[in-house]
């Protein structure tokens, strides 16, 4: 059906697509052609059968209908989910303020801090699909959701509450309840002989009951995904997503194992980590190189990646390579509106009133982390948002500097640049050339470290289609 020539393990699943029973997981490691090999298994299906391709994001959900074959339908889990939505609801506008707009009206006293606890802790409890005190309680010690003034119980009571508003038809919904609906209220979702969904790993409880509930009886799941790529638990991802599918869907396990994307050396390194990943024939032997802060500066092009386990330490990299003329971006806008969400917070009239409103924002959190003995996630994560701010006002005149600082410097577009990343906004790319911040990892050995770092250290290196430098030590200029 295609001049070009797959694999075993790619051959194998369009065998499974075109004559196999039952459910399948294809555990689909770094760089193996997985989406080519989906669009190229969709040919397979049978005739008069019908499909859906349930693809992570709408960027990645058009690039796909644009190359799967006609009537395979391409959707998000939760344009799945808001259709069904509609269905039950009638024409629903997107409100993603809905939370806010009711927690504003039913606790117009409380400050945007305990407000803001609240409304995360909603949405992470329609994510996991939770609905007891004790397990929403659980969620927020575990995610470290804390307010202003408001004790822990007191967040719990009201996100309870707004849990409850939520399921009630007022003409609106957000993007959480487009997933959360209907398990929640057990709606009816359009349902399909074949389902296809990619990168299983990442979903989380909701978006996983919808893509079993779009399989009719008797019909097919195909789940594809990398275990090993698991990074998301913090934001509400099933790291566990793959096992449990395989378990509870009794699903046949198929490989595909060979990376095109890394060279010879990259999957030498990456074995460590993940032994069953294997090179592609005739791949090039590629380069494993270090290098230090002076050379990455000197040497980086626009096109490369800089990749750190933290946000902070790119700062300082992205303002450098801007100083030397060349064009530089941090990735991850989003990260950049909540950063300057937080200065504005802060109120400061000078750059060092910012600083020390920082310095005490971050003894203050510090201790009530302590406090609620806080995972050591959690202290970290505090001290990267607090020395990534910081960082920003290097040089900085006014606070205006800064906020006008951070609009240039997080920019998802745009011309070729050095992308500046942390490994879980660079995901899903790569690159010629990756310099890798080596000291912001927490690594001891592949054989003793948390499953956790051994995916991100994997995922990290995974991103190098040719040459992966390993940059020690720190930025100064």
């Amino acid at each position: 059906m295609s001049e070009r020539q797959w694999s075993k393990y790619q051959s194998a699943i369009f065998s499974e697509v075109a004559t196999g029973q039952g459910h399948v997981v294809v555990e689909a490691l770094a760089g193996s052609g997985k989406t080519s090999t989906i669009v190229e298994a969709l040919k397979y299906i049978a005739a008069g059968m019908t499909a859906l391709l349930c693809a992570f994001n709408r960027k990645i959900a058009d690039e796909l209908a644009r190359r799967a074959p006609k009537g395979v339908d391409v959707k998000t889990l939760h344009s799945l989910g808001f259709a069904a939505v509609r269905a039950a609801w009638g024409n629903v506008r997107v409100d993603n303020d809905r939370v806010e707009k009711m927690l504003r009206a039913r606790f117009p006293r409380a400050s945007y801090a305990d407000r803001a606890a609240v409304a995360k802790l909603v949405g992470l409890s329609k994510n996991l699909l939770l609905t007891s005190w004790d397990d929403i309680r659980d969620a927020a010690m575990g995610y470290d959701i804390q307010g202003q003034n408001w004790e822990l119980t007191e967040i719990v009571d009201a996100a309870l509450d707004c849990l409850t508003a939520c399921k009630r038809r007022d003409g609106s919904i957000d993007f959480d309840d487009m997933i959360w609906l209907p398990p929640t209220l057990n709606l009816r979702v359009p349902s399909y002989d074949l389902v296809f969904v990619d990168e299983t790993q990442d979903l989380n409880a909701a978006q996983l009951w919808l893509a079993r509930k779009a399989c009719k009886a008797g019909g097919r799941i195909f789940a594809v995904g990398d275990r090993h790529q698991a990074i998301y638990a913090f934001r509400g991802a099933d790291s566990q997503a793959i096992p449990r599918m395989i378990s509870e869907l009794t699903a046949k396990v198929l490989p595909l194992s060979v990376t095109y994307r890394c060279p010879q050396v990259v999957v030498d390194l990456a074995q460590q980590v993940v032994p069953e990943i294997q090179a592609a024939p005739g791949c090039i032997m590629g380069e494993i190189i270090p290098a230090g802060p002076v050379t990455m500066l000197g040497n980086a092009q626009p096109g490369d990646f800089i990749l750190s386990r933290k946000n902070a330490p790119l700062m300082g990299i992205c303002l450098a390579l801007l100083r030397r003329g060349v064009r530089a971006t941090v990735q991850g806008r989003d990260v950049g509106r909540s950063l300057a969400a937080m200065i504005k917070r802060a109120n400061a009239v000078s750059v060092a009133d910012l600083v020390s409103w920082l310095e005490a924002y971050r003894q203050a959190e510090g201790e009530k982390l302590g406090r609620r003995e806080a995972p050591e996630s959690a202290v970290e994560a505090l001290n990267d948002k607090v020395d990534t701010l910081i960082a920003l006002t290097d040089g900085a005149v006014t606070v205006a500097d800064v906020l006008a600082r951070i609009e240039s410097l997080f920019q998802d577009d745009g011309p070729a640049r050095v992308i500046c990343s942390t490994v879980h906004r660079a995901k899903g790319l790569e690159a010629d050339q990756v310099w890798l911040m080596v000291d912001t990892f927490k690594r001891k050995s592949p054989a003793n470290d948390p499953e956790g770092e051994k995916n991100i250290w994997y995922v990290a290196i995974t991103r190098a289609r040719r040459t992966l430098r390993m940059v020690s030590g720190n930025v100064a200029e």
